[in-house]
């Protein structure tokens, strides 16, 4: 068990808050998106089974396990059962709290169905070329100035 368990479960919670805010292009369901040229839904399966994977792993070792002896074992245990905490800790938070899922956590919990939210309307952040032109060419100039005659 290792980080690639909480990346996977965070961006699999996150997906639809991100996308709607226009910041998911690091996300890793649009990444599988992108890369393989699938739709948000087979995305969505592929990283599901990613996850279901990883846990699959984590069970198969945790019964691979060998002994070293009664008190490194139970050392041992209670650190593999702290990992199955955290798993278990983060998605009861995650379809706890309001952080992923809005007011719709519990239906979303209740379900395990998310509707996709509609993409947030940015501001023009842009600044026009006669704003920012001037702008330069002071700042050039104030740049050539220091320069040139700060010697």
């Amino acid at each position: 068990m290792d980080e690639r368990w909480f990346t996977v479960t965070k961006d699999l919670y996150s997906y639809n808050k991100e996308q709607a805010a226009g910041h998911s292009a690091n996300n890793m369901v649009t990444v599988v998106m992108a890369e393989r040229g699938i739709g948000l839904q087979r995305a969505l399966d592929l990283v599901g089974e990613y996850f279901g994977d990883r846990v699959k792993e984590f069970l198969e070792w945790k019964a691979k396990t060998p002994s070293w002896g009664p008190k490194v074992d139970d050392a041992v245990s209670q650190y593999v059962f702290g990992l199955e905490c955290v798993v278990g800790g983060n998605l009861e938070w995650s379809l706890t709290t309001p952080r992923y899922f809005g007011e719709l956590v519990g239906e979303v919990r209740r379900t395990r169905k998310v509707a996709l939210r509609k993409r947030a309307q940015k501001e023009n952040t842009q600044i026009s070329f006669t704003v920012l032109f001037p702008l330069l060419l002071a700042f050039s100039a104030a740049c050539f100035l220091f320069f040139n005659f700060s010697k």
